[in-house]
C-alpha cells in the first residue's frame, strides 16, 4: 500500500516537471518568435521608414553655389571675378561652447562675446548667419576647434581688379553674387550661375564623414567680353578726376566712343566709390551721372542746328547779321558772350558759339525742321545700349516757328539729354552720318541706319574742326599733331526759382581724328566753381589731355593727318 501511494507522488512529481518544461521551452519559443518577427520587421517591412529616419538625422542637402562668369574687357583683361569663400553660419539648436571658446570665436569673427552671445541663444532657431564671404584662413581657424553646431557653407565672392576706376559702369553685385547695378546688372541673365546640391553624411557633431554623392552639380555662368577698354579707361578716369577737383565741380562724367562701332570704349564718372567695399557707400556716389541724368546741354547742340541748316540749303560760308550780339525776341534778350561779330558766317557763328547767330539762321526755317533733326539724332528716346536705368532726356513737341521757344532749342534749351546721348549724336556725324548704335557688348547683329548723307556730315565736321582753333571757343581742346573738331557747352541750370548766372553744366564734345574718326570724346562738369565755368575753359581741356595719352592706345599717330 505505501509502495503504491509512493510511486503516484512520484508520477506526479515528473509530470509538474515535464508541463514546466514545456513551459519554458514555450515562452523561449515565444520570445525567440517575437525577436525574429522584430528582426523582420525592422529589416524588412519598416527599413524604408528607419532608413529614412537615419538619413534625416545624418545626411544633409548641402548647397553647391555656380560661380558668376567673369566680365572681360575687350582685350581680355578680367573687369569682374568671383572667388570661392565661405559663410560661417551656426545652429542654436546644438550649440554648446565654453566662455573661452566664446571668446575666442567672437575675437576671429571681429566681434564682442556679447554680440556673438545674443546670436546664439535664440533656441527656436536652427540657422544663424555669423558670417558671409568669410576666408579660408578664418574657417580653417574655426574648424579646428571642432564645435557642435557651427557649419561652413562654400559661397563666391566677386571681386574688382580695378576698384573705383571702373565703377560705375561695371557695377556691383549683392552679398548673393546677384547682379545690382551697372553692366552686372545688364549681363545678369548671362553671367549668373545656376547653382546645384549635393548629399553629405554628418555626425551628432555636425562634422562631415562623407561626401555621398553630387545630386545636382552647380553650371557656371557665362564669360562676357565688354567694349571697354580698361587702358583708356584708366587715362578717363585719371583726368576726369583731376578736372573734378580743379574746377571744384560737384560731379564729372566722360563717355568714349567707337563711331565706327559704336562701341562703348570707356565711361567714367567722379567722384566714384570702391565696389570692394559695400560699406559706407553715398546714393550719390553711386549714380552714373552719364547714363542717368538728362541736362540741358546748350551750345553742345548747335551741331545738330548747323546739320539742319546745311539740310535745308544753307552753306557754311553763308551769311547773317548778328549786331552787337543782342537779340529782342518775345520779352526775351538773347546774347552772346563773345565780342560783337556783326556781319559773319554760319561757320564764324558755331566757332565762336554765338547764341544770336544760331537763333536768326534757324528762324529763317520751319520749326519742325530743327525738331525732326533733334529726332533723327537720337533726341528723345533711349539709345539702346541695354544699360540699366538709361534715361531717355526729354525732347517735347515742335515749337512755334519764329518763337522764342524755337530759337532757344538751336542752342540748348527746352530740351535735355545724357551725356550717352549727346555722344551718341556726335558719333553718328562721326561716322559720315552713319546711325551704328550704342553698344557695351558685341552685338549679334548690328543694325545700320543712314541719318543724313556723307557730305553734309563731312561738311559740317570741317566747320566743327574751326572750333579748336587757336581763335575757336574750343581752342584748349587742340591736340598737338592730330587733327579734332568739336564744340563747347556752358548751359545754365534751371531751378525752382528759374536760372542762375554761373551755376552751369559746363561740357565739351569732341571727334578725332577729322581725317578718319576713330573716337568720340563727351565730358560734362557739374556747377563748377565760377571763373571755370565754361566748357571751353573746364571741359575742353580734358578732351585735349585724354585725346593725347590714348593716340597710342587707339592707333592714332600723328603722320595719319
Amino acid at each position: 500500500m505505501g509502495k503504491c501511494v509512493k510511486r503516484h507522488s512520484h508520477n506526479r512529481s515528473d509530470q509538474a516537471y515535464q508541463l514546466r518544461h514545456y513551459v519554458l521551452l514555450l515562452l523561449i519559443l515565444l520570445i525567440f518568435g517575437a525577436l525574429v518577427f522584430r528582426l523582420i520587421d525592422l529589416t524588412i517591412f519598416k527599413r524604408p521608414f528607419l532608413q529614412a529616419q537615419s538619413e534625416q538625422r545624418t545626411l544633409h542637402r548641402q548647397p553647391l553655389p555656380g560661380i558668376r562668369g567673369k566680365i572681360l574687357d575687350a582685350q581680355g583683361v578680367p573687369l569682374a571675378m568671383s572667388t570661392l569663400m565661405h559663410t560661417i553660419a551656426v545652429n542654436p539648436q546644438q550649440w554648446h561652447a565654453t566662455p573661452a571658446q566664446l571668446a575666442r570665436i567672437a575675437s576671429a569673427l571681429g566681434h564682442s562675446s556679447q554680440w556673438l552671445k545674443a546670436r546664439v541663444e535664440n533656441k527656436a532657431k536652427q540657422f544663424v548667419y555669423l558670417k558671409r564671404s568669410a576666408s579660408a584662413d578664418l574657417v580653417e581657424t574655426l574648424r579646428q576647434m571642432h564645435l557642435k553646431g557651427l557649419y561652413f557653407q562654400p559661397e563666391y565672392h566677386r571681386e574688382y581688379p580695378f576698384g573705383p576706376m571702373m565703377a560705375h559702369v561695371i557695377g556691383f553685385t549683392n552679398i548673393d553674387d546677384q547682379g545690382q547695378e551697372g553692366l552686372e546688372l545688364a549681363l545678369e541673365h548671362w553671367l549668373r550661375g545656376v547653382p546645384g546640391f549635393q548629399v553629405i553624411e554628418q555626425d551628432l557633431q555636425g562634422h562631415v564623414i562623407d561626401v555621398k554623392k553630387t545630386h545636382q552639380p552647380a553650371k557656371p555662368g557665362q564669360t562676357v567680353q565688354v567694349t571697354l577698354s580698361q587702358q583708356l579707361q584708366y587715362v578717363l578716369y585719371h583726368h576726369l578726376t583731376e578736372a573734378v577737383k580743379q574746377s571744384h565741380a560737384q560731379w564729372g562724367a566722360a563717355v568714349m566712343l567707337d563711331p565706327r562701332t559704336g562701341h562703348v570704349l570707356a565711361l567714367a564718372n567722379a567722384p566714384t566709390f570702391d565696389p570692394n567695399h559695400h560699406h559706407g557707400w553715398q546714393s550719390t556716389l553711386i549714380r552714373n551721372h552719364a547714363v542717368v541724368d538728362a541736362f540741358e546741354p546748350g551750345s553742345t547742340v548747335k551741331m545738330l542746328s548747323l546739320i539742319s541748316l546745311l539740310r535745308s540749303g544753307f552753306e557754311p560760308w553763308s551769311q547773317i547779321d548778328v549786331g552787337s550780339g543782342v537779340f529782342k525776341l518775345q520779352g526775351h534778350t538773347i546774347h552772346d558772350e563773345v565780342d560783337d561779330l556783326g556781319q559773319t558766317t554760319l561757320q564764324n557763328v558755331i566757332k565762336k558759339s554765338s547764341n544770336v547767330g544760331i537763333s536768326k539762321f534757324v528762324l529763317q526755317r520751319p520749326a519742325a525742321q530743327l525738331h525732326e533733326t533733334f529726332q533723327a539724332f537720337g533726341l528723345g528716346r533711349i539709345t539702346g545700349s541695354g544699360f540699366p536705368g538709361e534715361s531717355s532726356g526729354l525732347l517735347n513737341g515742335v515749337p512755334i516757328s519764329g518763337g522764342f521757344n524755337h530759337a532757344a532749342l538751336s542752342y540748348g534749351y527746352g530740351v535735355s539729354l545724357t551725356l550717352l546721348q549727346l555722344a551718341h549724336a556726335y558719333a553718328i556725324l562721326a561716322n559720315e552720318g552713319v546711325d551704328v548704335g550704342v553698344h557695351f557688348i558685341q552685338p549679334s547683329q548690328s543694325t545700320v541706319v543712314r541719318i543724313i548723307p556723307a557730305s553734309i556730315a563731312r561738311k559740317a565736321l570741317n566747320v566743327l574742326e574751326h572750333v579748336t582753333a587757336h581763335d575757336g571757343s574750343g581752342a584748349r581742346a587742340h591736340v598737338e599733331g592730330v587733327r579734332v573738331a568739336g564744340k563747347t557747352g556752358t548751359a545754365l541750370i534751371a531751378s525752382p526759382s528759374g536760372y542762375r548766372s554761373g551755376v552751369v553744366n559746363a561740357s565739351f564734345v569732341g571727334i578725332a581724328p577729322v581725317g578718319h574718326p576713330k573716337v568720340v570724346l563727351a565730358i560734362v562738369l557739374h556747377k563748377p566753381r565760377f571763373g571755370w565755368h565754361f566748357g571751353g575753359i573746364a571741359a575742353a581741356p580734358v578732351f585735349s589731355r585724354v585725346i593725347t595719352d590714348s593716340l597710342p592706345i587707339l592707333g592714332i599717330r600723328v603722320s595719319e593727318q
